[in-house]
């Protein structure tokens, strides 16, 4: 009875309700309809974009180089005009590019249609290491960028007082210290952040002796003692050498301790 009551009541729904059901219907036709054409469209435009010329690069720009040039950058990346702008995965060039130890990033940026942009971020070699014959030019975060036989025209301070025996290129260097890697790192951050040195060249960071850091700037010697407060230290002493009185200084200026520098100037 329960049976044929409920079967006659979804009869009279049916009959009350056609006109939205065949709507309801209809709408859900449509949007299978619209998905599929989608599917289609999107697949279309897809294949297209991977086999159009249109969307063959034409040009590769570098951006932010200056010790490596762009030839050797986009070498690097391994991509060339012609490629489709759509085929080559950015991870990939990306880790190509970074096996330069000079690179220290790198962004790429498609300009469709036919555009490729490489902004790169580069090492700075501001040090050299001598062992046996050859040099290793080293960055401001004690990273070996490369082994040179000859350093004629490169502006860069030498490192005394590291064992480059286990050093490898693109890694930093093997410093049996912390407190070296800290003097290093301490020193590049004071000649980048003050304008206060001026003319002076910084020729030499004497690691020899941790409790005896120093740093030969022209012809003057700036000792500094322990690695401890080094910016501070570092400040004072750099100040006085910029005294016009301290032109030409050549001696030394011991700031290793707390309390007035003492200055002594070589006859």
């Amino acid at each position: 009875m329960n049976n044929k009551q409920n079967k006659k009541e979804y009869g009279k729904y049916i009959l009350e309700n056609k006109q939205a059901i065949l709507s309801k219907k209809k709408k859900l036709k449509s949007i299978r309809r619209g998905v599929f054409c989608i599917i289609i469209m999107t697949s279309i435009l897809v294949t297209l974009c991977f086999n159009l010329d249109y969307f063959d690069i034409g040009e590769i720009g570098v951006v932010g180089n200056s010790t490596l040039t762009s030839e050797e950058v986009v070498k690097l990346s391994e991509l060339s005009n012609g490629n489709n702008i759509f085929k080559f995965q950015s991870n990939s060039v990306k880790n190509k590019v970074l096996r330069n130890p000079y690179i220290m990033d790198i962004k790429i940026e498609r300009k469709l249609p036919n555009i490729v942009n490489l902004i790169v971020s580069e090492r700075k070699a501001m040090f050299y290491v001598q062992y046996d014959d050859s040099f290793y030019i080293v960055d401001s975060n004690a990273v070996v960028l490369e082994k040179r036989s000859s350093i004629e025209g490169m502006n860069l301070a030498k490192i005394e007082g590291v064992d480059l025996s286990a050093a490898k290129i693109g890694e930093v260097l093997p410093l049996d210290n912390e407190e070296k890697k800290k003097a290093i790192r301490e020193l590049c951050d004071f000649v980048y952040s003050n304008n206060a040195i001026g003319s002076h060249v910084v020729s030499a960071i004497l690691l020899n002796d941790l409790v005896d850091i120093k740093v030969l700037v022209d012809k003057a010697e700036i000792k500094l003692g322990t690695s401890e407060d080094m910016k501070e230290k570092l400040s004072k002493a750099f100040s006085i050498l910029s005294d016009e009185q301290f032109k030409g200084f050549n001696g030394y200026v011991d700031v290793s301790f707390k309390g007035n520098p003492v200055i002594y100037k070589r006859e």
